[in-house]
């Protein structure tokens, strides 16, 4: 009986997350005031193996399912949060979002024959078609925001 790895099988997963936490009236002074207290930075790091796929192509000869695997994606994010009371016990939050802070190009579908994102001999396609931008993950992405508690 021979296994194979499953089309979703990810050997490794790694996910750690970090955060600075600056307390009200402490931190850095500028101008004589704390602004940067009451403010939370973190990071979060997320890291995984390749998804495995089967090679494909003129001239392979045999071929063992989901053998080749996909290039690992990694990301680091940025969250970074500020609290500033606007009455007496309403408080704003302002908050940003720095998603793949490192704009790392992440690598999501191979082309089966050549193991590349960007180029594949099957077909005959241009070169602009095969360079599908769905091949890869999401670049860099900034949200910023603002919640009110009272």
């Amino acid at each position: 009986a021979q296994l194979y790895y499953l089309d979703f099988d990810k050997t490794h997963v790694l996910n750690a997350t970090a955060t600075f936490m600056i307390p009200k009236d402490e931190g850095p002074l500028l101008f004589g005031e704390p602004v940067f207290d009451d403010m939370d930075f973190s990071f979060v790091f997320s890291y995984s193996s390749g998804y495995p796929y089967t090679q494909s192509g003129r001239d392979v000869g045999f071929v063992v399912k989901n053998a080749l695997r996909q290039p690992s994606t990694w990301s680091l994010d940025l969250l970074i949060g500020k609290d500033l009371t606007i009455f007496n016990n309403m408080r704003l939050r302002l908050f940003a979002e720095i998603l793949n802070l490192l704009d790392h190009k992440n690598v999501l579908y191979v082309y089966r024959d050549t193991g590349d994102p960007d180029y594949t001999f099957v077909g005959g396609y241009s070169k602009e078609y095969m360079e599908d931008p769905s091949n890869y993950g999401a670049p860099r992405r900034i949200r910023v925001g603002a919640s009110i508690r009272f």
